[in-house]
């Protein structure tokens, strides 16, 4: 499971650019999680749009930074209007709590993300790639942006929580042994 100490997760920075960053950060570690991760999902989940909403296939809205359901949230313990889950950092927290169940979940990061976005880990070993593949690359290219973990190899250790949960800096995701 991924832990994250605190005081290693507030030396992961964000470029200051990036709207939330405060609220990323503070959230983030507070969960024990990357706030770079958490980052990433939220630019490709609603490009840093608070407001935003998704209607699902099966017909629920995603809203909110992080694009997170309603019943979803209910199920992290939030408890009140739908209208709360506007506020950036409910939205954030209650989303970070959800993919940190993700990554309780399963073994690999990458399957944890997979798994946000489709509420299970879409790993198709025949194939060799995720079901949703384009999403999974999408955060990985944001994750790779968004901090030290490709130039700064001392910072980057920080990271990697346990065994190889992150893929190799070559981008290559599904490249995993079983």
């Amino acid at each position: 499971m991924l832990f994250l100490p605190v005081m290693a997760c507030l030396h992961l920075s964000l470029p200051v650019s990036i709207p939330y960053r405060n609220t990323i950060i503070r959230v983030s570690c507070r969960q024990h999680m990357d706030p770079r991760l958490v980052a990433s999902i939220i630019s490709v989940e609603s490009r840093f749009k608070k407001y935003a909403v998704t209607r699902e296939r099966d017909g629920e809205h995603s809203i909110g930074l992080m694009q997170i359901k309603i019943r979803t949230a209910r199920e992290m313990g939030f408890r009140g209007a739908v209208r709360k889950l506007y506020l950036p950092w409910v939205n954030i927290y209650y989303g970070v709590r959800y993919l940190k169940r993700q990554m309780s979940r399963y073994r690999f990061v990458w399957d944890a993300v997979s798994a946000y976005n489709g509420g299970r880990s879409l790993w198709n070993a025949d194939l060799g790639r995720y079901g949703n593949q384009k999403y999974v690359s999408l955060v990985w290219k944001r994750y790779s942006r968004f901090g030290v973990f490709l130039r700064n190899p001392r910072v980057s250790r920080l990271a990697l929580w346990t065994k190889k949960q992150f893929p190799a800096p070559d981008g290559i995701l599904y490249a995993r042994s079983e």
